[in-house]
């Protein structure tokens, strides 16, 4: 009896929000910018903790118009460790009000180049 109830409860251990996953959380540095983990997409900023298995991933967060962001992080079982890229602004991009694409202003939207 115990081995038919071992058979049911394997499938569902894998399953996504398991006990046994970790979750990174973050920040959103940029409008719009892309995430990702261990080089697969995960979404654009404002993104909701994406889940992954407990262990070492990289994270790059890439922000229109700055440079790429990349970490190495640790998470555990059962963590969610927030993520806050440091992404400095470009200094042609702070020094022309056009910046680098042309006309636009400081409250241009976002665009990757």
């Amino acid at each position: 009896m115990s081995t038919s109830l071992l058979v049911l409860w394997l499938p569902l251990a894998a399953m996504p929000g398991s006990p046994q996953a970790a979750h990174l959380a973050f920040a959103p540095v940029c409008y719009g910018g892309r995430v990702a983990v261990d080089r697969a997409d995960a979404g654009h900023l404002p993104l909701i903790p994406v889940e992954v298995a407990p262990g070492f991933h990289v994270v790059e967060v890439m922000c229109p118009g700055r440079p790429r962001w990349m970490g190495l992080v640790f998470v555990t079982t059962g963590e969610t460790l927030a993520i806050r890229a440091e992404i400095a602004e470009r200094a042609a991009a702070r020094a022309a009000p056009g910046g680098p694409g042309g006309d636009e202003g400081p409250d241009a939207p976002p665009r990757f180049e």
